[in-house]
């Protein structure tokens, strides 16, 4: 009875002691956990904001600086692929490319303290990256995305509905902008 009594003890002492220890975080642990709440809110009312208009997100993409102090990563990568039912042409695939990508930006910049966990401040276009993936891939363009500055459309190879994707168009950003201002 004794016995019993001395490990149930001993596992209380032990789960405190490892509660309060777990408890404590590195400068470094504090740093990252503040840069998630931070970024990640402004990723969730953009994908909210998407949701709203019908585009609903198929993933999420990130990625940090680590060419500085690793103490203090920051952000120089934010991604989101949306999928939705039919991406019918490339006049449509543009304007919901810029208009994603503008609307982006504006919750990343705007995001109270960000500017403390990303790599550059205001966030530059060259740091996301969002992609429409077409479910109904026999109709309309397969996929429409923008690496750095550059939007690049694709559509299924003739004949193989399934099979790779091709790049069919590709523009700078500005110029995508300018012809939507047009």
């Amino acid at each position: 009875m004794c016995v019993n009594c001395l490990f149930l003890l001993l596992f209380l002492i032990t789960g405190c002691s490892l509660s309060e220890s777990s408890k404590k975080m590195t400068a470094e642990e504090y740093f990252d956990k503040e840069r998630r709440i931070v970024v990640h809110r402004a990723l969730k009312k953009f994908i909210k904001s998407m949701e709203e208009k019908g585009y609903y997100a198929a993933g999420i993409g990130e990625g940090l600086d680590h060419s500085q102090n690793r103490e203090k990563e920051k952000q120089n990568y934010l991604g989101v692929t949306f999928d939705l039912e039919n991406l019918p042409d490339i006049d449509f695939a543009r304007k919901i490319e810029v208009e994603a990508l503008q609307e982006f930006l504006c919750y990343i910049n705007s995001e109270e303290g960000i500017q403390d966990y990303v790599a550059e401040y205001p966030y530059p276009l060259k740091f996301v990256h969002v992609a429409f993936v077409n479910r109904n891939r026999e109709k309309g363009l397969f996929s429409v995305a923008n690496c750095c500055e550059e939007i690049y459309y694709h559509q299924d190879e003739p004949g193989k509905p399934l099979g790779p994707s091709i790049e069919i168009h590709s523009e700078s950003y500005e110029e995508a902008v300018r012809i939507l201002s047009q």
